[in-house]
């Protein structure tokens, strides 16, 4: 397991985005979003990245203002910032 370059971590957050970016045009929402639901091929020294999520158990639709605010994240994966936020209830799920 090397290290990935910086030039292959520009490539791959690229390749992230364009994935979010995709489920939003659909109008969508991924409410999951981690390390295990992004699965990566790449070959030769990622010039060839192919990137894939998986797991979209919780997205729902952009109006979907009902499940907007479930709890359905997994929650070791949320932000000191944004804990301490919904603990004072100034946000929401």
């Amino acid at each position: 397991n090397n290290p990935l370059s910086e030039e292959q971590k520009i490539k791959l957050i690229d390749a992230i985005k364009d994935s979010v970016q995709t489920i939003h045009i659909k109008k969508k929402i991924n409410r999951d979003i981690k390390e295990k639901n992004i699965l990566v091929n790449y070959k030769d020294n990622f010039v060839d990245l192919k990137l894939t999520m998986i797991d979209f158990e919780t997205c729902i639709d952009v109006t979907d203002e009902e499940r907007k605010t479930e709890i359905s994240s997994t929650t070791k994966y949320w932000s000191p910032e944004y804990i301490a936020a919904y603990q004072k209830g100034l946000t929401e799920i």
